[in-house]
């Protein structure tokens, strides 16, 4: 566990010992496919995660929400083609809020990186280094 001191001379709040804030562990490879269930990233996988898009049509879950899932934290980074991310169950498992059945996704332009948090039972928030992310 961190500890925390105040060092009232210049810095402030600092870390006085252990390893810091540690997001990201492993790494694994994903090809999005074209068929609506194939591509599923796994939550016990990597947690920076490498897309291959034959396409921009082609598609990736996240994993389903569960308790275990949520703070779950995954950099997705793609390639020369984009692709489509979708909840694993797409009716309740929401991207950036946003409801309508099946089919929310949020388009990935080629050459980008998403930051994905499960932030609670229903969703997750994503974030891209390139448009805003709007679920559609």
């Amino acid at each position: 566990m961190p500890k925390i001191k105040l060092d009232h001379t210049t810095k402030g709040l600092v870390q006085e010992t252990g390893a810091g804030l540690f997001l990201f562990r492993g790494s694994q490879a994903v090809t999005a496919d074209a068929s609506a269930d194939a591509t599923i990233i796994d939550a016990n996988g990597g947690t920076i995660v490498n897309v291959t898009s034959g396409a921009a049509a082609r598609i990736v879950h996240l994993p389903a929400i569960s308790a275990d899932t949520v703070g779950l934290t995954f950099l997705i980074v793609v390639g020369d083609n984009g692709f489509e991310l979708r909840g694993r169950t797409e009716t309740t498992d929401l991207l950036n809020g946003a409801s309508g059945g099946a089919a929310v996704e949020l388009a990935v332009a080629a050459n980008s990186a998403l930051l994905c948090v499960c932030t609670s039972a229903t969703g997750w928030a994503v974030l891209s280094d390139a448009a805003p992310s709007v679920a559609s």
